[in-house]
C-alpha cells in the first residue's frame, strides 16, 4: 500500500519539476536527495502507521505495484476429535451428572418415613422416563468414550517421533509428572466408570418390575437408592479425571469444523 501511495508521490515530483524546472530552476541535486529521503522513509514505515492512498489512478510499475488489498476473517473452529469429545464429555457426561440430582431426590423421599404409601401412576410414568433417559445418557457416555475418543487417546506414534502432541497417552507417559494421570485417571475411567450405566440400567430395571409396589418394599428401595448412590460417584470421579485428561494431554486432529466467520 505504501508503495502505491509512494509512486503517485514521486510522478506528482517528477511532474511537477519538469513543468517547472525552467520557470522556478529548481535544482535537481536537491530533488534527488528528496528521492533518497522519501526511499529511506519507505524502508522505516511501520504496518500500523501506513499511508492509505485509496482511489489513485494510474497502474504502478512491476517493481512497485501494490498487492491487493485483504480482508482479515476471524474464524471460530473447532476439530472433529475436539467437537466429539466435548459431546461425550460436556453433552453426555454433564447431562448424565445433572440428572443424578432429581433421581437420588426422589429415592430418598420414597425411602424417608412419611413417604407416601403408594405414588400415583402419573408419578410412576413420569420417573421411570427419567431413569430411561438417564441410562440412555449414560450407556451413550461410555461407548463414545470407550470406542471412539478413547482409540484416538491410545495412537500409538511412529518410530523416533519427538512431537507426541497429537499421541495423549504417550505424552502423559513420557513424563513422571503426568504419568499417573494415565495409570490412575485413565484406568479408573476405562473400568470404575463402567459401574455408573451398568448400575442404572439395574436401578431402571427394578422401578420398572415393581412399580407401584415398590414403596412398600422397603429393602429393595434402599439398595435402589445406594445404587443410585454408587452410580453418582463413580461418574462424577470419571469425570473429574476426563477433565484433568484432557487438560493435560487432549485429544486433538482431525477435520477442522468452521462454526464462525466474520470480516
Amino acid at each position: 500500500m505504501q508503495s502505491l501511495c509512494l509512486y503517485h508521490f514521486r510522478r506528482f515530483i517528477l511532474s511537477f519539476h519538469s513543468n517547472h524546472s525552467q520557470a522556478d530552476k529548481l535544482p535537481t541535486p536537491s530533488l534527488l536527495n528528496f528521492f533518497e529521503f522519501i526511499s529511506h522513509i519507505e524502508q522505516i514505515l511501520s504496518t500500523p502507521f501506513r499511508l492509505i492512498c485509496l482511489n489513485l489512478e494510474g497502474p504502478p510499475s512491476d517493481t512497485m505495484k501494490a498487492k491487493p488489498a485483504t480482508r482479515t476473517e476471524a474464524m471460530m473452529e473447532i476439530s472433529m476429535r475436539d467437537l466429539l469429545t466435548v459431546l461425550h464429555g460436556m453433552g453426555f457426561g454433564a447431562l448424565f451428572m445433572l440428572a443424578f440430582s432429581g433421581a437420588i431426590a426422589e429415592f430418598y423421599r420414597m425411602s424417608a418415613p412419611g413417604a407416601p404409601a403408594v405414588p400415583t401412576p402419573r408419578e410412576h410414568r413420569l420417573l421411570m422416563i427419567y431413569l430411561s433417559t438417564m441410562v440412555v445418557l449414560a450407556w451413550a457416555t461410555v461407548f463414545s468414550g470407550a470406542y471412539v475418543i478413547y482409540p484416538w487417546y491410545r495412537a500409538v506414534p511412529p518410530a523416533g517421533l519427538t512431537d507426541l502432541a497429537n499421541y495423549p497417552q504417550r505424552l502423559l507417559m513420557s513424563s513422571r509428572n503426568t504419568s499417573g494421570w494415565h495409570s490412575l485417571g485413565m484406568e479408573w475411567k476405562e473400568h470404575v466408570a463402567w459401574l455408573a450405566p451398568i448400575a442404572m440400567t439395574m436401578v431402571a430395571y427394578v422401578f420398572a418390575k415393581y412399580g407401584p409396589a415398590l414403596s412398600r418394599q422397603r429393602q429393595i428401595r434402599n439398595a435402589v437408592l445406594a445404587f443410585t448412590v454408587v452410580a453418582f460417584v463413580a461418574t462424577g470421579i470419571a469425570g473429574a479425571f476426563g477433565a484433568f485428561l484432557n487438560k493435560y494431554a487432549p485429544v486433538r486432529g482431525g477435520t477442522a469444523i468452521h462454526l464462525m466467520t466474520g470480516e
